[in-house]
């Protein structure tokens, strides 16, 4: 949640009426209320709708006293008006993110909603071990459960790359039709758009979901996931 709070304390938009600012324009929403609500089936964990975006409208006013927002946040009037001293975590995600440009800030916060990207703020004193505590942002969010119903309709249930099927390998019982989704033009790239089941979507096992983000920079193709296919294909029956 801290990155996304992050990315709408700073990314946010000025409002033409004067008003108050705006959420982010690549969110595609009206005002902060819809915006908080387009994450809550990726970051809601549990909690009510309401709770949520209380939850997130404060974690983005931590961040709102470190950035140009054109709002206060949490200052010490005590202290001249400075911001409180930065919790751990704020400090983690303002030296992660802070020196980046706003355009990769918006991309991993749309990879957070599209793909399930995982992001892993570094330790405070980077040590290497293992056993403790990290925060991830592990989540993979449908915009509209619909289309993904749609698609696999359409598509089926096995993968358009591979043709493994999950049915087959793990039983009816227990794999209940799984498959996953993928945009074929990744939603960060283009950010809010209308969506063809049939045509911007395909259905991939979950190995060769990720071979197609294997790359940050890149997306495959379904073709050319099928051509690494048949190349490993080809080289794993060499002598």
């Amino acid at each position: 949640m801290q990155v996304v709070a992050y990315a709408l304390a700073r990314c946010g938009q000025a409002n033409p009426q004067g008003r108050g600012d705006l959420p982010p324009a690549w969110l595609g929403v009206p005002n902060w209320h819809q915006a908080y609500n387009v994450f809550y089936e990726a970051l809601g964990d549990g909690r009510t709708a309401a709770t949520f975006r209380n939850s997130l409208k404060n974690a983005r006013d931590a961040f709102d006293a470190h950035v140009a927002s054109g709002r206060v946040g949490w200052v010490d009037k005590k202290a001249g008006g400075k911001p409180y001293r930065q919790d751990q975590m704020v400090g983690r995600v303002l030296a992660l993110w802070g020196a980046r440009p706003e355009e990769e800030l918006r991309d991993a916060v749309l990879a957070i909603l599209e793909d399930g990207v995982q992001f892993e703020l570094p330790e405070e004193h980077g040590a290497r071990t293992e056993g403790g505590q990290r925060v991830y942002l592990v989540r993979k969010y449908e915009r509209d459960s619909r289309l993904r119903r749609e698609a696999i309709n359409h598509h089926g249930n096995k993968c358009m790359a591979c043709t493994f099927s999950f049915d087959q390998s793990y039983g009816p019982v227990h794999s209940r039709g799984y498959i996953e989704v993928h945009h074929c033009i990744p939603l960060a790239k283009k950010g809010v758009r209308q969506t063809d089941p049939k045509t911007d979507l395909i259905v991939l096992c979950a190995n060769c979901h990720r071979m197609v983000h294997r790359s940050r920079d890149v997306c495959l193709s379904l073709d050319e996931l099928k051509a690494k296919l048949g190349t490993a294909s080809r080289a794993s029956a060499a002598p």
